[in-house]
């Protein structure tokens, strides 16, 4: 009679495994299927902003270690099913089967993880040079808005100090306002010194700020074809390649460049001037 129980409670305690292999089985598949279908279709697709691209990265990255557990754990359920088959001498050639398809699809899955987080670390690049390329090209518009200002400014300055401010008529105001004169220029010299020096400490910030993009840039492009030539799909058909857009950029910011220092250049000629005609309203 003891024997008869035991045999009945081994029984339930199989069938009990078998059902909680099978329901979480089905349940993994379902949702391994799922996911597979969700990065079919989201292949070419590239959110519009670095903050929308660092949560999908952050979605991926719970998505596979959830994914990871409950492969793990079904694994687990499957083989302590056969070792509690095996000495029933029952078949455990379907259970194997069940989790030699199952550790086929993780693998499958795990590829897709791997070329999605290679996708959408390229376009969380591109954003974010495409963020940085505004940035830069915001403050060169910026400058060259600054830099026209101070032209007008400095032509105004010139022929402030060009007039014929030593020439007076009465020889006694002239020695009068003579002191007042030296006394003033080696403040205007200073800030001519300045300004000189400004100009110059903000036009190597911006040559190395542009560098920094433009090098950037460069990167991505070689991690683009690198990627491509790996087999993995970046662009749908029909649409502009992240190649060229990353191209574009460049373009951009090489005609900002080239526009902008031909004023910075314009401005440094005249500044220089500027401290030439200080030095010698000094020397009078």
């Amino acid at each position: 009679m003891q024997a008869f129980i035991q045999r009945v409670e081994q029984r339930k305690l199989l069938l009990d495994l078998a059902v909680s292999f099978y329901t979480h089985t089905k349940e993994l598949s379902v949702w391994m299927e799922g996911l597979q279908r969700q990065m079919a279709g989201e292949v070419c697709v590239c959110p519009d902003s670095v903050e929308a691209l660092q949560a999908l990265i952050s979605q991926q990255q719970q998505q596979q270690a959830n994914t990871q557990d409950a492969s793990l754990s079904v694994i687990r359920e499957g083989e302590d099913l056969i070792l509690q088959l095996r000495p029933q001498g029952s078949s455990v050639g379907h259970v194997e089967s069940v989790l030699q398809s199952l550790e086929e699809a993780q693998v499958q899955l795990e590829e897709l993880f791997h070329q999605r987080k290679i996708r959408l670390d390229v376009y969380l690049q591109l954003r974010i040079l495409q963020q940085c390329s505004l940035e830069v090209s915001g403050e060169m518009e910026a400058w060259k808005q600054d830099l026209q200002k101070q032209a007008q400014d400095i032509t105004t300055e010139k022929l402030t100090l060009a007039q014929p401010r030593l020439v007076e008529a009465n020889q006694e105001k002239l020695a009068l306002a003579q002191p007042r004169l030296v006394d003033a220029n080696p403040e205007g010299l200073t800030l001519a010194q300045q300004r000189i020096h400004r100009h110059m400490e903000r036009r190597l910030a911006m040559k190395n700020m542009t560098y920094e993009v433009v090098q950037q840039g460069h990167d991505l492009q070689q991690y683009i074809t690198e990627v491509q030539s790996s087999g993995i799909q970046l662009t749908a058909e029909g649409e502009t390649d992240l190649s060229s857009q990353v191209e574009g950029l460049h373009q951009l910011l090489q005609d900002k460049q080239k526009e902008l220092h031909q004023i910075v250049e314009h401005t440094h000629t005249h500044l220089e001037q500027g401290l030439q005609l200080r030095h010698l309203q000094s020397q009078v």
